[in-house]
């Protein structure tokens, strides 16, 4: 997977890569890099606008993929719940064991070893197909 994430990060920036040979290949004199006329300051625009946007579509991507240090291999984000401003609950999956852990600011606990695993099953008009709840879990420890 994180493969397939590299290869589709490295086709975009072989799209991106002719608009910045394009730009830094521009022609250039002494009254551009000075400023001194409208057309220097116009060329300077345009490539300031060109690498602010190759920043933010990259960032995109790279959100979109969800690339970066969250995503380890062998450790699974099943379930996310927000609770408060900086508390979640979460379900993860290492070695195909699934637990319920607790997320604050400061700190993470270990809530349960969930006995069997859970999956996000899509939503369906039934009621006895009900779709995973992460509170179910919360409430059934206090039982």
């Amino acid at each position: 997977m994180l493969l397939v994430k590299q290869n589709v990060l490295k086709s975009c920036v072989k799209l991106a890569m002719p608009v910045l040979v394009t730009l830094v290949a521009m022609p250039s004199n002494a009254s551009v890099v000075t400023g001194a006329s409208p057309a220097g300051y116009l060329n300077m625009l345009i490539s300031l606008v060109a690498v602010l946007a190759l920043i933010f579509f990259l960032a995109f991507v790279a959100k979109k993929l969800k690339l970066g240090p969250a995503n380890q291999q062998g450790v699974k984000l099943v379930a996310n719940l927000t609770l408060g401003t900086k508390e979640r609950v979460v379900v993860i999956e290492v070695e195909k064991q699934q637990y319920l852990l607790g997320v604050t600011a400061q700190q993470i606990n270990l809530l349960q070893k969930l006995p069997q695993n859970i999956t996000k099953t899509p939503l369906t008009k039934s009621v006895t197909n009900q779709p995973f709840d992460i509170t179910s879990l919360l409430n059934k420890g206090k039982k």
